[in-house]
């Protein structure tokens, strides 16, 4: 399986990737195996989803509708009136409101 790690991790560096933007990880005990992606599901979901800004919204009269620009890094906020939010990341830090 090693070797398929390595091939794959060459094509993306081979398609424009920068090493900046792989992460290989190969484990001892890595397997082909539901109980091994289960074990490493956390910890490459948080890399791959690291710079995406998750938002959750309470609000009791409105309907808040929003949209993230990923490239620009804005997020665009409408119908927010009487309404608190709160931004945070994937581990709860939170960036105001």
């Amino acid at each position: 399986m090693v070797p398929d790690i390595n091939t794959v991790t060459a094509t993306l560096l081979d398609a424009g990737f920068t090493s900046d933007e792989i992460l290989t990880v190969i484990r001892a005990d890595g397997a082909h195996s539901e109980w091994f992606w289960k074990r490493e599901y956390d910890d490459g979901f948080l890399w791959l989803f690291e710079d995406v800004v998750p938002l959750t919204v309470s609000a009791t009269t409105n309907t808040l509708q929003y949209l993230y620009n990923m490239q620009n890094q804005i997020i665009y906020l409408q119908n927010i009136i009487n309404a608190e939010y709160q931004i945070t990341d994937l581990q709860g830090n939170g960036f105001g409101g």
